[in-house]
C-alpha cells in the first residue's frame, strides 16, 4: 500500500479508467484508500456510464460502440 501511496503523490491528477460504472468500480475504493491516507489529489474517473446499458444478446464489441 505504501507504493502505490508515494506513487499517487508524484502527480496533481489522478485518471482511474475502469470498464465498470463509477458505483460498482474502483473508483471508489481508491477515492477511499487516498482519503484514509489524506492524500488530496483530483481524481478523474473514465469509467461507464452508471445506466445498465447490457443487454443479453449483444457482443462486447456492441457495447463498446455504444459506449463510444
Amino acid at each position: 500500500m505504501k507504493k502505490f501511496i508515494n506513487i499517487c503523490k508524484k502527480y496533481k491528477k489522478l485518471i482511474v479508467y475502469d470498464e465498470n460504472a463509477i458505483s460498482g468500480g474502483i473508483f471508489p475504493v481508491i477515492q477511499k484508500i487516498l482519503n484514509e491516507y489524506n492524500v488530496k489529489r483530483e481524481l478523474i474517473p473514465l469509467c461507464s456510464p452508471d445506466k445498465q446499458i447490457f443487454k443479453y444478446s449483444q457482443s462486447r464489441e456492441a457495447i463498446l460502440k455504444i459506449l463510444g
